[in-house]
């Protein structure tokens, strides 16, 4: 109801109307405000100002998890690359040569974290899982042609304490498997990288370079 009293209208609320607005207000949980209390007002979030020129990173992006295949070729590639280097701390303290073939685990272990590096996670029934490359048995760094071309060690099912093989990309045992390009083997280099290689790249007649004393 609405009353024009000079100008200005007034509205008279009945009682059960009062009584069912209350109850809004209390189920809402908001607090009624005096006429003249001004609104309350959220509070702003204070605004960086970003200088010209500057690069604003992206959010982190989560990586895509891996497949127990996945996982288990990484971590031997990680392995081989361990070996390798290991190898080469070797090489350094002995006069600049490589490993003896028929002992070459046992010479580089001291320069290693753990022996369990030796194993290939997926051929966990070899004590060894990886071949050195018999051609360089005791040869002088300096005699090895192209080192980043030379192999060191790969993947093989030899198995035994000290296993070793004229190695070449054909004898690397093939026992990873990618999702997308197949089967392939793991492969650590005399400078100390390591690579993972697909079954066509093993399979070419090309011979790795070979030491020349």
């Amino acid at each position: 109801m609405c009353c024009r009293t000079e100008g200005r209208c007034s509205i008279k609320w009945s009682t059960p109307t009062l009584v069912v607005l209350a109850c809004l207000v209390v189920l809402s949980g908001c607090k009624p405000r005096t006429s003249g209390q001004p609104a309350p007002v959220a509070p702003s979030q204070p605004i960086r100002a970003v200088p010209p020129g500057a690069r604003v990173l992206p959010p982190p992006v989560e990586p895509e998890a891996q497949t127990p295949e996945q996982a288990a070729q990484s971590a031997c590639l990680s392995n081989v690359r361990l070996v390798a280097l290991a190898s080469l701390m070797y090489c350094q303290d002995y006069d600049e040569r490589m490993p003896l073939h028929t002992r070459w685990t046992s010479v580089v272990t001291p320069y290693m974290r753990s022996t369990r590096e030796f194993q290939c996670p997926a051929a966990p029934q070899l004590k060894v899982g990886y071949a050195y490359n018999k051609l360089l048995s005791s040869k002088s760094l300096a005699a090895i042609p192209r080192p980043n071309e030379m192999l060191m060690l790969g993947d093989s099912d030899l198995g035994g304490p000290n296993p070793a093989t004229g190695l070449t990309l054909a004898a690397v045992a093939l026992r990873h498997v990618s999702p997308t390009a197949g089967p392939g083997g793991n492969v650590g280099f005399v400078d100390g990288h390591a690579k993972w290689f697909q079954k066509r790249e093993t399979q070419g007649t090309a011979r790795p370079p070979q030491p020349t004393d």
